[in-house]
């Protein structure tokens, strides 16, 4: 007997599909993040035969060298589905290949360095055609061959991302902020929520980024949001006019992972700030902190982005490592350009804005929401995303909440 479904069932039978393959992609990750857990005594968290992974179209492909160990991955991965690519370089090389470049970045006017996990290469951003040509012949001095850079490289003209603070930018001074009749509130550092800083110029203005996570050291907790927002700022607040809880003494930076964790400090004004995990203004909790290994895995994969003034804007990741050069320009003026390592890019959030800068960054999945890093910027084409791993390690801190 032939059975007719109308719109409605299939439409409902197609988001149960979609629901299920999400799924299954997210077991194929895990397992492949286990089995790279599982590796001792290597120079590098992959396997030697590991190209890359990437989702697109709903299917998982995993690529490998040709000396790869085929049956090992379909072991650990247990699924005929899974779509199987070969190439000659193994993903630590081409990261290796691609960091040996970062002490001719300037040299070399190269403004990002992206590598693509679908396709092995090294896509470099650069801001003149001359540069190319003076690339290449650099990398066949380093004995690469003509057939290596063609299948391994590719080129494109580019600047920096450019991040300016907004001319409207409030004014404030210090009778705005804090009295003693105000010092007993007690603030919760959600991520998500936004955090405001009086800046180090003449000009009594703020700048305002967000929460990112909060974050403990051995002997505090605080929380952890953009460095470029908190170079420029000598006092942290929560929403004035009240809530003044750290100055810049309090803080622990890392200009290359462009993240900063600012202690809470109470004996500026008495403020008492909370640790949580709940995301601002949703029901959402962050359940789990990715890994090194989850994050080599995420790659077609849609992340969630919180700013305090975009929440939930989504993007797919384009590259799980670039580095790419920032140049912010603050209230005053003053210019500030530098380069942000391993990022991930993003491409389709391109609603994120100024002040969204470290909010939170998750991969959602059923009740699980896992943390992955924090907003760093919002190119033309891209946006880039802090891992977690290399905030934690560079800031000595650890999730909290």
């Amino acid at each position: 007997m032939t059975r007719w479904f109308n719109s409605q069932q299939l439409n409902l039978m197609k988001g149960i599909f979609i629901m299920t393959n999400e799924k299954r992609i997210d077991i194929l990750s895990d397992r492949l993040s286990e089995d790279f857990s599982k590796i001792v005594n290597r120079p590098t968290m992959y396997r030697s035969d590991f190209a890359g992974v990437y989702v697109e179209d709903d299917k998982f492909n995993i690529i490998l060298t040709s000396d790869a160990d085929r049956d090992h991955y379909k072991q650990v991965l247990n699924d005929d589905s899974v779509i199987y690519h070969y190439t000659d370089i193994s993903y630590s090389s081409l990261i290796e290949t691609r960091n040996m470049l970062r002490d001719f970045y300037d040299i070399f006017n190269i403004v990002a360095a992206a590598i693509i996990d679908r396709s092995s290469t090294i896509e470099l951003t650069v801001t003149n055609n001359e540069s190319i040509t003076d690339i290449k012949n650099f990398l066949k001095s380093r004995n690469y061959t003509d057939s290596f850079i063609n299948n391994h490289f590719s080129f494109k003209l580019g600047e920096a991302v450019n991040i300016t603070v907004p001319e409207d930018t409030p004014e404030i001074d210090d009778s705005d902020l804090i009295t003693t009749s105000n010092t007993s509130t007690n603030y919760i550092a959600y991520p998500g929520l936004e955090v405001q800083g009086k800046n180090t110029y003449t000009s009594p203005k703020y700048a305002a980024a967000t929460v990112g996570f909060s974050a403990k050291t051995s002997t505090t907790k605080g929380i952890v949001t953009a460095w470029h927002y908190a170079t420029h700022v000598s006092k942290h607040y929560w929403a004035p006019p009240s809530g003044n809880f750290a100055t810049n003494a309090d803080t622990i930076s890392s200009p290359i992972y462009d993240s900063t964790f600012i202690a809470f400090n109470s004996s500026y004004d008495g403020t008492t700030s909370t640790v949580s995990k709940v995301i601002y203004n949703t029901s959402k909790t962050i359940t789990n902190v990715a890994t090194s290994s989850t994050l080599s895995s995420i790659s077609g994969k849609t992340l969630h982005h919180y700013g305090h003034i975009h929440s939930n804007v989504t993007g797919t990741v384009d590259s799980t490592s670039t580095d790419y050069t920032m140049t912010y320009t603050s209230y005053s003026g003053t210019k500030t350009t530098f380069k942000v390592k391993d990022t991930i890019r993003i491409k389709g959030a391109t609603s994120l804005g100024s002040g969204d800068s470290g909010g939170p960054v998750t991969y959602e999945s059923g009740s699980k929401i896992i943390l992955i890093g924090t907003i760093s910027a919002q190119g033309s084409t891209y946006q880039y995303i802090n891992k977690v791993t290399n905030i934690t390690s560079a800031l000595g801190v650890t999730v909290t909440g």
